[in-house]
């Protein structure tokens, strides 16, 4: 027996008799005609009568026909289904909607899955006994709703949306379970509304061990067929030779996906987005293909967007990611301790480390201090200073004029140093005063710099600094002693490393983190406005930022907010997202994604839902039952008004 998701439109079948009634009010009545030949009148009149007279009959019943299907089609019935509980008296129902990602994949009629479980939850609650209430809950954090009646919970159930987060269903339904526990009725139970996607339920539920088991209904969608695609990984990071290296990664779920087609947008700088990539994949079943592409792109902040050919799931075939692609910095590397042997040079390790092809991607040229002069210094945008013993008068000069300009300095210490020299000419470039040399009995370790871990390293001499009042410590030893001391010279950054840039005071050139000390060293020195890149992020992720200061929130759609003191955001939106300052600099960016574990829709079969809902729980509608629900048959309805419709306007033009 059908159902009807609107019934009150069935009304609308009294206005069947309005055809009938104008069909007996309007009979067309033959007049009665008396002269001559009227014979030949009435044999022709007699001829057409029984035409007419069907054509009469034919235009009333397609007439009552139109009006019948579209009261029918209005009130939306369903074939097959159920709407209504088992229950002698009024039941206390707690709704627990599913409305994650997953939930959003659309059915051959477009409609989401979250759609058609909400109208068939619709149907059960409306078939509830008198005097039931209802409560409500949502696995995205929505609104809940408070006891209620039905109709209240009906719409509040309309008012539901696919959210973009991942549905974790165990706890909820738990927290669901205590909550039926102390309904206002006796007869409690709990109604799922869920697709039972099995990455709902990897979190169990808890605390739901001890009485009897709460009845639970369980409202599932149909699933959708075919297969979905997604992008399962987006990547982009900068390149040895100044180029941006993406690598895109496409997933199948569900079985072959055939050519996915896909395309890449990129931007940077100050360049406007265009498409450098368009092309496809073919991921097997449950497996992804990936690609990496190097592309050119202004140095600066961006961001880069694939976009898969859209399938029933829309939301999982976009993803962002953002990067920051540095200007080369150009390098000059001044050896204090030239040496016939490379091996032995002060400069050894600098000459391996900021090569062509190494990951830092420098531009360096190393030179004696006798080459120093004012052709060397020429489109520089930082000097290293290795070891020197003093600078003459003349470049002291030169170089301090070009470090007020903008010029990065690093200076490292070693045994050429003639501490007279540097606290006394070099003084007005240096951060801090050189003291005494340091030669423990044990090797000290420095604390880590930044997210460098130095924790392997060890330092076996080094000179002891004594920072200036506006200098700042960078880089300390684990007994809080300064190692690297920073300051401002004009408009450029001065650098004073107590050791050496060589293994003769320490190991730091044979630690695998030296790369990235160096990079960390010398970007603070050129100055650059270096953006922190942090990985992709599912909406939902909280993110401790662990920024201060009066700091904005810049989201997708460009609307920004102020960033809280703590410096913790919660993703929300899908897409790029950069952290400024009150000057429009930005200093952390990073891209919402969807959670790739939302793109597996496989489901819990029934033997395996009793395990994942726990003990606290029994299912009486299991997995398969299609005695709730029902197949919509409005559409159906819709298109044979249309064809009544056309054969109706025929047959009155014929019968004109």
């Amino acid at each position: 027996m059908p159902t009807f998701l609107a019934p009150a439109f069935l009304f609308g079948l009294l206005a069947v008799a309005v055809p009938v009634i104008l069909h007996l009010l309007f009979r067309r009545r033959v007049p009665v005609l008396d002269f001559p030949l009227m014979h030949l009148i009435e044999r022709a009149e007699r001829s057409r009568q029984p035409r007419r007279r069907l054509n009469r009959v034919l235009l009333l019943l397609l007439r009552m026909a139109i009006l019948t299907l579209l009261a029918l089609a209005l009130a939306r019935p369903l074939f097959g289904g159920r709407a209504t509980l088992t229950a002698s008296g009024p039941v206390a129902l707690r709704l627990v909607v599913d409305d994650s990602l997953s939930m959003g994949a659309k059915d051959e009629d477009a409609r989401t899955r979250l759609e058609v479980a909400s109208e068939e939850a619709s149907l059960l609650l409306s078939g509830l006994p008198p005097g039931s209430r209802v409560s409500g809950v949502s696995t995205g954090g929505g609104q809940e709703l408070p006891w209620s009646s039905p109709e209240e919970a009906v719409e509040w159930l309309a008012q539901r949306e696919v959210g973009l987060t991942r549905a974790l269903l165990g706890p909820v339904l738990s927290d669901a379970r205590r909550d039926v526990l102390e309904a206002p009725l006796p007869d409690a139970r709990v109604v799922l509304l869920s697709d039972l996607a099995r990455h709902g339920f990897e979190e169990a539920a808890s605390g739901a061990d001890a009485g009897e088991p709460v009845p639970l209904e369980l409202v599932q969608p149909p699933p959708v067929s075919g297969v979905n695609r997604s992008v399962s990984g987006l990547d982009a990071e900068p390149l040895p030779d100044g180029r941006l290296g993406v690598t895109l990664r496409v997933s199948a779920w569900g079985g072959e996906a055939g050519e996915v087609p896909w395309t890449l947008t990129v931007a940077g700088g100050d360049e406007p987005p265009r498409v450098v990539a368009r092309s496809s994949l073919s991921p097997g079943a449950g497996a992804s293909k990936q690609r990496r592409l190097p592309v050119a792109v202004e140095p600066g902040h961006g961001w880069s967007e694939l976009v898969l050919e859209e399938d029933f799931l829309p939301a999982d075939d976009r993803r962002h990611v953002t990067h920051h692609l540095r200007a080369r910095p150009r390098l000059l590397v001044v050896d204090g301790d030239p040496q016939n042997l490379s091996f032995g040079a002060e400069t050894f390790y600098l000459e391996r480390a900021l090569a062509p092809g190494v990951a830092l991607g420098y531009e360096a040229d190393f030179i004696t201090v006798a080459e120093l002069d004012e052709d060397s210094l020429a489109g520089r945008d930082a000097v290293l200073l290795c070891n020197l013993p003093e600078l003459g008068q003349d470049r002291l000069r030169l170089l301090q004029d070009r470090v007020e300009q903008g010029l990065g300095l690093l200076v490292s210490l070693g045994d050429r140093v003639v501490q007279a020299a540097y606290n006394g000419g070099l003084a007005s470039l240096l951060p801090a005063t050189v003291s005494v040399l340091q030669e423990p009995p044990a090797p000290a370790v420095p604390r880590p710099y930044g997210r460098v871990d130095l924790s392997r390293a060890k330092v076996h001499r080094w000179h002891q600094l004594l920072p200036d009042d506006d200098a700042q410590v960078t880089l300390r030893l684990f007994d809080g002693q300064p190692l690297m001391v920073e300051g401002r010279v004009g408009q450029g950054r001065v650098a004073l490393l107590g050791t050496t840039l060589d293994r003769d005071w320490n190991d730091l050139p044979i630690s695998p983190q030296f790369l990235g000390l160096l990079d960390g060293w010398i970007s603070r020195l050129v100055d650059a406005t270096d953006v922190e890149v942090l990985d992709p992020a599912p909406v939902g992720t909280r993110l401790e930022l662990g920024l201060g200061g009066d700091r904005w929130l810049v989201g997708p759609d460009d609307q920004r907010s102020k960033l809280p003191e703590d410096g913790a955001v919660v993703v929300e939106q899908l897409g790029r997202h950069r952290v400024m300052d009150a000057d429009g600099r930005v200093s952390v960016s990073f891209a919402g994604i969807t959670d790739p574990a939302e793109s597996d829709l496989a489901r819990l079969s029934s033997a395996e839902l009793p395990g994942a809902l726990g003990p606290g729980l029994a299912v009486v509608t299991p997995e398969g039952d299609e005695s709730r629900g029902g197949r919509p048959t409005w559409p159906l309805l819709l298109a044979s008004l249309v064809l009544v419709a056309a054969l109706e306007s025929y047959i009155a033009r014929r019968a004109a």
